[in-house]
């Protein structure tokens, strides 16, 4: 890059500066697109599902019971074979005992998702 075109670029960059970045909205067809992904995305996040539930779908108490006894996971799945211990210190004892390794599975963030 010559040092003409480099000057001609910084004096561009000034002057892009002064005026503002944006000093002429949606001069690039990519800004346009941008723009109404945007507000669209804003549409989609706004919108309330709870308020579009009819009032007859509310939740009762025997429609609670329903929903948490179909939620509830089986009876013989596997992770409930496993002895799992609560405390470090309950799991440090049954594996000096057993002579055996201590597996922590530690998680940080919300309780619904691994962050």
């Amino acid at each position: 890059m010559s040092t003409a075109s480099r000057v001609q670029c910084w004096i561009r960059f000034r002057s892009r500066i002064s005026r503002g970045f944006n000093s002429v909205p949606f001069n690039h067809p990519q800004h346009l697109i941008v723009f109404f992904v945007v507000l669209i995305a804003s549409v989609a996040v706004s919108f309330d599902p709870v308020s579009a539930v009819a009032a007859d779908e509310q939740l009762t108490e025997s429609r609670y019971r329903q929903l948490h006894a179909e939620l509830q996971p089986n009876k013989d799945a596997l992770w409930r074979s496993i002895p799992w211990k609560i405390t470090m210190l309950d799991a440090q004892a049954a594996a000096a005992k057993e002579n055996k390794p201590i597996f922590i599975w530690a998680m940080d963030g919300h309780p619904l998702g691994c962050t």
